[in-house]
């Protein structure tokens, strides 16, 4: 059959995106909290590193294959920055806003500590998760761009 991620995750009802940044941010969160770091602050800066790359490699796909809908020369370049900085600073602040609230760490912690996940996946996988996003984005340039 294969290798499911999702069947790691109880409820199915969770919103599958969330339930990643929720796990990657447990990776994080547990491997700074080891190293006695900030780890609240440390895993909300790299899950919005994650979310950022993940939004380049959208809009770049977007652009490749629309013909630059979305880019600053066709809705204008301040529409565009005030656009894509209201994205960006929306999922800051969401992200702030759901891994800072006690309630809601205590649940993420409950809910992937002990996992087989967290044996299959390493640490490294985790952190090198956003260069890979901006590799696989990098690359999809590349070839559209070649034919």
């Amino acid at each position: 059959m294969g290798y499911q991620l999702f069947n790691y995750f109880a409820n199915p009802t969770d919103f599958k995106a969330l339930v990643i940044m929720d796990y990657i941010f447990y990776r994080i969160y547990s491997f700074y909290k080891k190293k006695e770091d900030i780890p609240i602050a440390t895993g909300i800066m790299f899950i919005f590193v994650v979310q950022f790359c993940a939004i380049l490699l959208v809009g770049v796909t977007i652009n490749l294959y629309s013909g630059n809908i979305i880019s600053k020369d066709h809705i204008g370049e301040s529409q565009f920055w005030i656009v894509y900085g209201s994205v960006l600073a929306t999922l800051l602040l969401f992200d702030i806003f759901r891994y800072v609230r006690t309630k809601t760490l205590e649940n993420i912690l409950q809910k992937y500590d002990g996992l087989e996940l967290n044996k299959k996946i390493k640490t490294w996988q985790v952190f090198i998760l956003p260069v890979l996003l901006v590799i696989l984005t990098l690359l999809m340039v590349v070839i559209v761009k070649s034919f």
